[in-house]
């Protein structure tokens, strides 16, 4: 059974980090940039990480392929899109499946809202050739923050599955007006009193919710009708950050393509990497609002990303229905020639 697995981040200007994962005894490789239809030699390695220089324009994605020694070749690109204006676009692309396959790249995207997206950012996006963009915001949220840079031929769905707390985590990292509003403070605060865990244990509870509630239930499965739709594909699935609702979404599509729980709960955590120059400045925000550190932590902990919240929602899945196909099946309506759709579309 086949467990490689090989992804890419943009570090700046023309520097790269590989990591490459294999069961072999001889992990040794060559990357080549994909130039049209001609292959471009960049450098040799073993597995691990490597820091490697290739330029590109920002402008259009970077394809790579990696060739081992024993013949198995796999075709690889940015996990985190580094185009301007986001922080958050990411590729599903490259996860292995327990049966040995893997998700394909190009096809599958996830990230925070296009509100943010820069001039330079739109030529990216357009070269990618979105089909479909498949919204998971609330009408408030699309309203105050529309998309922008969207090609007049790209499809847009919105489907909320009403994150109430997704929501409120989204306010306080974006909404610069909400976030002098004193509101939020004595929200804070009054939770605080509760119970010092009360933020984390709304985004558990958050999670365990969108497996339950109707509207998110509903909500979910339109948004596997369309992605299991090749008239849609490639598409991209959001929220505002990309963290909780387009995280469960990412939960349902992997886990219907036979990835397996460590890389779901990989590719979900991989929002606080994408965060991690924010991070500390939005925690210097609310300490500043608040000038409390026990307040600044309790705010910060709500858009926070921590496994556990994502966990929580693979054990509610796996306790009611005792596979995510099954919750798919019988939870959220998804027939199998849909599920069959999905993994001929995305695996090879």
């Amino acid at each position: 059974m086949s467990q490689t697995f090989v992804e890419c981040f943009y570090l700046e200007e023309d520097k790269h980090q590989l990591f490459v994962k294999k069961r072999a005894e001889d992990i040794h490789y060559n990357v080549y940039q994909v130039c049209s239809n001609e292959l471009v030699w960049l450098f040799e390695g073993r597995e691990g990480n490597a820091v490697f220089n290739c330029s590109f324009d920002r402008k259009s994605p970077l394809l790579l392929k990696i060739v081992f020694d024993d013949g198995e070749n796999l075709n690889f690109g940015h996990r985190i899109l580094p185009i301007h204006g986001m922080y958050n676009f990411r590729d599903m692309g490259g996860y292995p499946t327990i049966d040995g396959k893997h998700v394909k790249w190009n096809l599958l995207y996830r990230g925070d809202h296009l509100n943010n997206l820069k001039p330079e950012g739109q030529s990216y996006l357009n070269r990618i050739n979105l089909r479909s963009i498949i919204d998971l915001r609330g009408d408030n949220e699309i309203i105050e923050y529309p998309n922008l840079g969207v090609n007049k031929d790209t499809k847009q769905y919105v489907f909320s599955p009403a994150g109430i707390v997704a929501i409120f985590a989204g306010s306080l990292q974006n909404n610069e007006k909400d976030m002098k509003n004193e509101s939020f403070l004595d929200k804070a605060k009054e939770l605080l009193k509760k119970d010092k865990n009360a933020a984390i244990n709304a985004m558990i509870d958050q999670q365990i919710q969108f497996v339950h509630n109707k509207t998110s239930r509903n909500a979910f499965a339109q948004m596997l009708h369309i992605v299991a739709s090749e008239d849609n594909s490639p598409s991209f699935i959001h929220c505002k950050g990309g963290k909780d609702r387009t995280g469960f979404a990412a939960l349902l599509i992997l886990g219907l393509l036979g990835v397996d729980a460590e890389y779901i709960k990989y590719d979900y955590m991989l929002t606080k990497k994408a965060r991690e120059k924010k991070n500390q400045a939005y925690y210097q925000r609310f300490l500043e609002m608040s000038n409390d550190e026990e307040v600044a932590r309790f705010m910060y902990s709500i858009f926070d990303t921590q496994e556990v919240f994502i966990q929580a929602a693979l054990d509610e899945i796996v306790k009611e229905y005792g596979s995510i196909g099954a919750y798919a099946r019988f939870g959220l309506g998804i027939k199998d020639e849909e599920i069959q759709q999905l993994q001929t579309m995305y695996l090879e």
